[in-house]
């Protein structure tokens, strides 16, 4: 699998250098409703709820891993500015498979969750990210 996150103009692209063979899951879902009558129950289906996804892995700073994403950027460190500097903003969130096929293509707010830096200089982190839908795309829908 393949993570690149954006902002949300494009002019910054993170390949997340190191995606973890489980990746987290992403969460579809509807906001559905069951009730009970005389007849049996039944299930109104509700609007789409926003989707989530999380991830955990590190930020290699200055290593040469032979799993590191082709065209990932070797200084941890961007990331982790990255991820600082654009909570304010929406962000671009693409998923894909290794053969590039899209599984996910979202924009999104994010938590960003700074682990530690690890006893090889490593970055450990956690983010968690939730679709975003602004009034516009939510009346288009």
């Amino acid at each position: 699998m393949n993570v690149v996150v954006s902002n949300e103009l494009k002019t910054k692209i993170m390949i997340l250098p190191v995606v973890p063979d489980k990746l987290g899951e992403i969460e579809y879902f509807t906001n559905n409703e069951t009730f009970e009558t005389l007849q049996g129950k039944i299930t109104l289906i509700g609007n789409d709820e926003l989707k989530g996804f999380k991830i955990e892995s590190i930020f290699p700073v200055f290593k040469s891993y032979p799993f590191i994403k082709l065209g990932a950027n070797f200084n941890g460190w961007e990331y982790h500015k990255f991820f600082m500097e654009n909570t304010k903003n929406p962000v671009r969130l693409v998923v894909t498979t290794d053969l590039l096929k899209t599984v996910a293509n979202m924009l999104c707010t994010y938590k960003y969750i700074f682990k530690g830096v690890k006893a090889n200089g490593n970055i450990a982190y956690a983010l968690e990210f939730t679709e975003f839908k602004n009034d516009r795309q939510s009346n288009q829908e």
